[in-house]
Order: structure tokens, then sequence, then C-alpha cells
């Protein structure tokens, strides 16, 4: 009589199954201790033929699972890289505080009004595309069903909140050389150049554009378009006018606005009010929200 492999089990009605132990380091990924699988028959000879084909399965699973993870799979390799994004982060934002000057709004008040500040006024990607530019610099393959890839996006966003904090104090400090505590700032006087609207500079900037032969055709048609609708959300406000408040109302606006609203017969003829109040089931794709806000 041959011996049967540890992995075959049977149960009290004398049904064979196929039952192996995961290894710790794969169990928190797979989210069991074990794979446990039916074997579906009484005989001892079928058993040990298909408990084979399931154990060349697991062993497939197990080594394939260890490749994948090499190079994220421990926290000290993910901390390391979250480091790199941190410093990567605030390189760019110190350059940008040194050309515009430090982060002074009464208006933010949290971490959202802080990153949409930095996105709109200092060049930050949007926080969507940062976690995938990270992956993508650091050539690291990571498809969103992963199973590490909720795990490292929550890591990131750890890290961001960090990043912000250290950004707006940062930020305090370096304005302390240009306002000192208790002084009586004067803000500048309003010329006729500062209070010209949003749709004169956007006229004067397109017009620059195509002088310098920047854009193609369609690049110029597609940016006005985007601009067309800014002045339609915000109204043709002077653009000494526009603050923060402005850009959050601005996105909060965009998110519930139908695709293609420009060109749609539905929704072109109408105002900004009435096409929310017909409350569109579909709506701008973040792609799109995010390349409209990449353009200011």
């Amino acid at each position: 009589m041959f011996r049967v492999p540890s992995y075959i089990q049977t149960n009290q009605y004398g049904i064979y199954y196929f039952r192996i132990a995961i290894p710790q380091a794969l169990q928190v990924q797979l989210g069991k201790k074990e794979i446990k699988r039916s074997l579906r028959t009484s005989n001892r000879r079928s058993a040990v033929q298909l408990a084979r084909e399931w154990k060349v399965k697991a062993d497939w699973l197990f080594s394939n699972l260890d490749r994948e993870t090499m190079d994220i799979e421990t926290w000290a390799s993910r901390r390391k890289m979250l480091d790199d994004e941190y410093l990567y982060l605030t390189q760019i934002i110190d350059k940008a505080l040194n050309e515009k000057g430090p982060i002074y709004s009464p208006n933010i008040s949290n971490d959202e009004d802080l990153d949409t500040c930095l996105t709109v006024e200092y060049g930050l990607a949007p926080r969507s595309e940062r976690f995938p530019a990270m992956l993508k610099r650091n050539r690291v393959e990571l498809d969103n069903n992963h199973y590490l890839y909720k795990t490292f996006n929550e890591e990131y966003e750890g890290m961001c909140r960090k990043f912000l904090r250290d950004i707006y104090d940062y930020s305090h400090n370096k304005m302390s050389a240009y306002i000192p505590p208790q002084s009586s700032v004067k803000l500048p006087v309003a010329t006729e150049e500062s209070t010209i609207s949003i749709s004169v500079l956007v006229d004067e900037y397109c017009s620059e554009k195509l002088r310098e032969g920047a854009w193609t055709p369609k690049t110029e048609q597609e940016n006005k378009s985007i601009y067309a609708l800014l002045v339609k959300i915000a109204g043709d406000i002077p653009v000494n006018s526009v603050g923060y408040q402005h850009a959050r109302d601005y996105k909060k606006v965009l998110q519930q606005l139908p695709p293609n609203i420009n060109k749609s017969p539905l929704y072109c003829s109408k105002s900004i009010e009435q096409v929310l109040a017909l409350k569109p089931e579909q709506t701008m794709s973040v792609s799109s929200i995010n390349k409209g806000l990449g353009k200011y």
C-alpha cells in the first residue's frame, strides 16, 4: 500500500480533500493560513493524482507571490521609497515658495484646502496622480487589484498628510521674514492693470501663445474651451479678486458637470446653475477634471 502525502486528508464521510499551509510571509497577503479544497472522491488513487495537481498550483502561487512582492513587500523598502518621495515633493514646493512667496490664507482650514492651494497656486501635481507617478519613477509595476496596492497607497496618504503639515509650518516660518508679527501690512493699491477681468487675461494669454507658435490649432481650441468654462463657472471677475475659495468652488462644480458640456446641445446654451439643476447622471472623469485644473 502506497503512502498518502500529508497534504491529503479525509473528512468524516470518507471524501478526500487537499489541505496545505500557506507560508507565514504570505498569509497576510492571501488573507488566510491554509488552502483547503475538496477532491470530491473517496478513491485513494484518484485523490492522490488530483492532490498532486493542486500541490503544483500551490507551489507556483507561493513562488510567484514571493517574486512579485520582492521590491515592496517589506515596510523598510516602502519606507525608503516614501522618504525619497517626501524629499521630492518638498523640493518642488520649496522652489515654488521661493518664487511666489509663502502660503497665507485665512481660508485654509484643513489638509484638503492646503492641498488644493498647492495644486492650483504652487504647481504640485493633483493628489490622485502623485502615487501612480511615484510608482512609475521607481519602476514599480503595481496593479490596482494587487493586494499591496491599498496598503501602500494608505501609507503614501499618511506621508502626504505629514508633508502638508510640515509645508504649512515651513511656509509660515518663511512668512515671518516678510511680515513681522502684529505689524500693519498695507495692501497695494489696485491699478487698472491689476483689475482686468479673467476673460481679458485669457485672451491676452492665448494671443501670446499663438504668437510664440507654442500651440497647435487643436491645443488652442481645447484650452479656450477650458478657459471659457472657467469664466462660465466663476464669472468674468477681476483677476485680483480670485482666491482659494474660488478654486475650491470651481473644482466642486466641475465634479458635478457632465462631460462635453460646451459641445452638447442639451447643455451648451444653459447656465451653470441650470445644468446643475438637471443633476446629470454622467459627470466628468477624474482625468478631465485634473486636466482642467492643470491649465491654471
